[in-house]
């Protein structure tokens, strides 16, 4: 893919995410749906299928991934949708993840991430140790989707702790963090590939990750365009510059339509 093309993605994901952290309600209608406990679904839409039922709670997710594994959702025959669409999920952070940590060889930094058809939109280091490192703390670079670069505490933004307990864990102790994660895109046709992706971690039992309750939906210029500030606004009109220029057309006839 050229660099071209490359930032004429780049530049539409961000135009979707303005409008997306703009509003609460733009989401319209589910394309796609797992949340992979039918033990029974080949999940032939995955370019990987195994999953994991959790000792703590006995969730079904999709995993268990180790370093440099990722894992790839294809979809194929979406409804056309002039916004685009927004994929959510969650992120399951398993054992010993040591955030920025780079005092070790081989240990740390450990990263997640999200590619939406070949762009990279999202990677981020995550902490479970949370002042449990034998040889000292480090932070993480996630602090929440709209939380300004920065190094964050261990967790931070995570919706729950300690809840999968997949064992044996990292020293005889499972450990794990939960975080809900969203990414507007607007894929060039039908067709959209989302890859998940983990790197710098170590083998399985010490630090690993899983996905589940995956959801794809449409976004609705009906709730976007009124929920835009007059500055989230101006930034979205910046965003666009010539790339997006028909979907500015298409935004602008709709907000001044009657009705």
């Amino acid at each position: 893919m050229n660099e071209q093309k490359h930032n004429k993605l780049r530049i539409r994901a961000a135009i979707a995410t303005v409008a997306l952290s703009a509003c609460t309600s733009a989401l319209g209608a589910v394309v796609y749906s797992n949340d992979f406990e039918n033990a029974l679904d080949p999940l032939n839409e995955w370019s990987s299928s195994g999953t994991t039922v959790a000792d703590g709670n006995g969730e079904r997710f999709l995993g268990r991934f180790a370093n440099d594994q990722s894992v790839t959702l294809s979809l194929d025959g979406l409804p056309v949708s002039d916004y685009g669409y927004v994929v959510s999920f969650d992120f399951y952070a398993i054992d010993s993840w040591d955030g920025e940590y780079t005092g070790e060889v081989g240990v740390g930094p450990d990263h997640f991430g999200v590619r939406i058809d070949g762009v990279e939109v999202f990677n981020e280091t995550f902490n479970n140790m949370d002042g449990l490192h034998p040889w000292g703390d480090a932070d993480q670079s996630f602090g929440g989707q709209n939380a300004p670069s920065g190094l964050y505490e261990p967790r931070t933004g995570a919706f729950a702790n300690n809840v999968l307990l997949v064992e044996p864990g990292w020293g005889g102790t499972p450990r794990d963090a939960s975080y809900r994660l969203s990414f507007a895109f607007q894929p060039a046709d039908s067709a959209a590939s989302i890859e998940f992706f983990g790197a710098g971690l170590q083998n399985p039992d010490d630090e690993s990750w899983g996905i589940d309750n995956v959801t794809v939906r449409t976004l609705s210029a009906d709730s976007v365009i009124p929920a835009l500030s007059p500055g989230m606004l101006l930034l979205l009109v910046a965003l666009l510059g010539a790339f997006g220029y028909p979907v500015l057309r298409r935004l602008t006839r709709r907000a001044s339509s009657p009705g």
